[in-house]
């Protein structure tokens, strides 16, 4: 089988196994090995085709956890007013309440109490 690999081929193959056996990321052995990234990673991709190594994994699974119910409404009308009113990159988020400070925390990327120290 080797005789129908290219030169390229059998030298991304070489590294793909090296690189797995020390648990390191493909590109950091190709580096290593004074290899051009690109050049490896397409030739582990014509390896993928031709079924000498397996098909790729793709990240993680996603579970049903990984996911927040939304209810999605028409904004909510001037005259009415939200309490609160979160731009997330092109999002706009309105709340008719506040929403809870765990959530707004989160939201924000920040741990702990949302509330400001008093002195």
């Amino acid at each position: 089988m080797s005789r129908d690999l290219t030169s390229n081929q059998r030298r991304a193959l070489e590294c793909f196994k090296t690189a797995r056996s020390r648990g390191v990321p493909l590109s950091a052995q190709a580096s290593e090995q004074g290899l051009n990234v690109r050049v490896i990673y397409d030739a582990v991709a014509a390896l993928r085709r031709k079924g000498v190594l397996p098909a790729a994994r793709l990240g993680r699974a996603v579970k049903a956890a990984d996911f927040v119910a939304v209810r999605v409404e028409p904004p909510i009308p001037a005259d009415v007013g939200a309490v609160c009113s979160l731009h997330v990159g092109a999002t706009l988020i309105q709340c008719r309440q506040w929403p809870p400070a765990a959530w707004l925390a989160s939201l924000a990327g920040v741990s702990g109490d949302a509330a400001p120290e008093r002195d």
